[in-house]
Parts: C-alpha cells; structure tokens; sequence
C-alpha cells in the first residue's frame, strides 16, 4: 500500500496552517510479493559442499513459474553446468551442476583450503538467492584426446567407434591423454575388453591392443582417475566384421548336362533329355570364405532326394509317364528344380533348372570380344570402348552353340559409323573422323 499525501496552505492572522489529507494508491502484487530464491548443494537445504573432482548438484527452488533464462548464476571460479534443453524452459525448481578447473581465489588461513561462493539472482540482480559455499579440495581429471592405431579421436566425445579392416595386424597402438588439473599422473584403467590390453605402467598414456580372432565387437570401458575423486569415463567400441561374399555356384550338372552360369537364360538353367525317369545331379560351388552350410535341393512337382553323405549329390526322381513316352518329340516342361547354398551367416545363393522332356535349343554364348587386342569387358550385354576416329578397328568374335551347331552373325552400327570385310568372327570398324569414341 503507497499513500499520496495532499497539502493545503491557510493564511489566517499571519499564522499559516498546513491540512494534509492521505489517500490510498493500489500497488502492483509484484511489489507486494517478489519472487523468492533458495539456493541448496546436494539436497534442499543444506547450504556448503565439498568439491573433489566430481561435479555437485545446485538445487535452486522458486515459489513460481521462472523461465531459466533470466537465471544469472555466480561463481568465484567454478563453471555451472546444464543442458541446453533447460533454456526457454519454465518450473520452480532446476538442478545444475557445479564444476570447478582451477581454485578458488580465496585461501582460508586456518585450514588453508579453497572457498567459493555461489548464489543466483535475476531481474539485473535486483533479486539474487541466498549465497552457499563450496570447498574446493582437489581438480578433477580431463581428457583430452584418444589415439587409436593412425585414428585420432576427440577428447570431449563420450564414447568412440571405430572399424578395424579386414585383415587384422597382430596388435594395436592404443594413446589415452589425459590431465589431472592438480598436475599429477592420473592412473588409467581399462574394462570389459575382449582382446588383449598391455598396459606396461598405468600412468602412462602408452598401450597395446591385441584384437581376438574372427568377427567381434569389442566394447572397452576407459577410466582415468587421480585416487581422490576426480574421473573421467571414456568408452571405446571396436569392430571388426569381414564383409560376406554369396555362396558361388559354378556348375551344375544333370545327368550329362553340365550347366554354366553362361548357359543361363533369363535367370534360369533350361535343359531337356528325350526320356528319362531319373536324373542324377550334381552341384558344384564354393564360398571365397569358406563357410558353405548347406546345400538344399527341391522339385516344385516331383521328389529329389538328397545324398546323406553329400548335400551337393541328389536324384531326380518323375513319376510323371510323360517322362518316358519316347513316342513325343515335342518339347514338354516337366518341372522345375531349385538348388540353393547357404553359408554359415545365412546367406543363400538359389539356381533353378527348368527340366523338360524332349530337345532344347540353347542360345548361342558368346565366349569373347576383342577390340584390336583388348578384351571387351561387357556390363550386362553392353560394353564401352575407346576408338580413334577415321582409323580402322578390328573386332573379333568367339562364339559357340551349346548344340555345336553352325552360327550367323550379324554385325550393326550407327549409321555415322562404318563396319566393312564382316564375316562370321571378324568385322572393320571404323568411327566418324570428328568423334574418338
């Protein structure tokens, strides 16, 4: 409540009177209640704490809704600590920690030890909490940067990953830089390794990795400390996983029949026998690293069994009478047969063989092209070449019929190109004077 005071002047006989007359002025709730600031370490109410190297909690209450922005905290030496997220943020109550790099400047003269002050205030410090004091008895443990082998990794970075190639060398420089702010050694340790860590001294930055064998992931605690309680906490994660290469199925062969990856059409081996009511098979495959599994055979109409002693031996068995009838030239599908090869990471190369009874006409393969003496290397049924302008190229061919019949070859270019003296193997190919290519 503010009061207004009024005045009035009387002149009478020479002898002034004042009247003052008082009215009352509504004030702002504001000023009638300011926000209040309690200011704790560690838990509501108490007022000092020790700092060691490990960060203390600040517990700062208030009696209504405050935006942390507007929160100004002070400090003699020491650094708050808190996330980002408190920012625009709007409560009562927040926590932050306290940290400290180096003393305090002010040393007491009993107990020769280290004091700050710490309290926060807001609105330009027109408002401000109840001061606490923290003692600062020793620096805590930074770390500044890691080494692993040729990789540097970032000191402030939790945790590190990285990939080890696929071939393993037989060990690994492992650097670990870390400070006491008391400017002593801090001692390194190393946790929940799977390979072997020589650490000779454990307050040298200095050790050796000795990775298992085969694929790992390898998840390494790293803790530097200074016997007080100051720490820092690293992890490092190493992994090692070998690509997988599919399964290679080479050949297989049916009855006779040996079917190459070239003799396929549209994904699928096509091959047929006059009459037949069994048919051997034989799968030949291998995987570059050695881990082939299993090898599973299956008919989508008839039965194949499977040799116990070797997966890669089966019999084709057809109870269809259509598979015997010599009497019918004509080409009849009888079935279809998948193969497929699995490896120990469960990865699976599948073939399927169209069987029919009666003759199939294989399309031609062809074996190789070659451009003057280079060989053409196709993608698919394309290849790309470098050819000189106006000069005259040779192009071979080497193509055959998987039923040895004869081949007719038919040689085409654009018309700015030209291809003179073609025969069945050869053809002259000569580009346009102004293009290279």
């Amino acid at each position: 409540m503010r009061t207004v005071i009024w005045a009035g002047v009387i002149f009478l006989n020479a002898v002034i009177t004042a009247t003052f007359f008082c009215t009352p002025v509504a004030t702002d709730s504001a000023d009638e209640e300011p926000t209040l600031l309690r200011l704790s370490l560690e838990e509501i109410g108490r007022k000092t704490a020790e700092f060691s190297g490990a960060p203390i909690e600040a517990i700062l209450e208030l009696d209504r809704d405050t935006s942390f922005d507007v929160l100004h905290w002070h400090t003699g030496q020491g650094d708050p600590l808190y996330s980002d997220t408190l920012f625009g943020n709007k409560a009562k109550k927040f926590t932050v920690r306290l940290f400290w790099t180096r003393y305090p400047l002010y040393r007491d003269t009993v107990d020769s030890c280290y004091y700050d002050t710490v309290w926060v205030s807001m609105g330009g410090g027109l408002k401000s909490s109840n001061k606490v004091r923290v003692k600062v008895t020793n620096l805590p443990v930074v770390m500044d940067s890691a080494r692993f082998d040729t990789t540097f990794l970032l000191g402030q970075d939790t945790v590190w990953e990285c990939s080890l190639p696929v071939v393993l060398k037989a060990s690994y420089y492992l650097g670990i830089y870390a400070r006491d702010l008391d400017k002593k050694a801090p001692v390194i340790t190393f946790l929940g390794n799977k390979g072997k860590i020589i650490h000779q001294d454990n307050t040298s930055p200095d050790a050796e990795y000795q990775p298992p064998k085969g694929d790992f992931i390898d998840t390494i605690t790293i803790i530097a400390y200074d016997h007080v309680r100051g720490q820092v906490l690293r992890t490092l994660i190493l992994r090692h996983i070998t690509p997988n290469i599919l399964p290679f199925i080479d050949s297989i062969q049916v009855k006779t029949t040996m079917l190459k990856r070239s003799s396929m059409v549209g994904g699928i081996y096509r091959v047929g026998f006059p009459a037949f009511d069994t048919l051997k098979l034989r799968l030949f495959s291998h995987d570059s690293l050695g881990t082939i599994q299993r090898t599973s055979w299956r008919a989508e109409t008839n039965e194949v069994t499977v040799d116990s002693a070797n997966s890669m031996r089966a019999v084709y068995v057809c109870s269809d009478k259509e598979c015997g009838d010599t009497l019918k030239d004509s080409s009849v599908v009888i079935d279809t047969i998948t193969v497929t090869v699995v490896d120990n990471r469960g990865d699976s190369t599948v073939r399927r063989i169209e069987l029919s009874k009666g003759t199939i006409n294989q399309p031609p393969q062809v074996r190789s092209i070659l451009f003057d003496a280079d060989a053409v290397v196709f993608s698919d049924t394309a290849a790309t070449v470098t050819a000189l302008g106006g000069v005259a190229h040779t192009l071979r061919l080497d193509a055959v019929d998987p039923e040895r019949a004869s081949l007719s070859v038919t040689w085409t270019a654009s018309s700015s190109s030209r291809l003179t003296d073609k025969t069945d193997s050869t053809a002259l190919y000569t580009a346009p004077a102004q293009h290279d290519t």
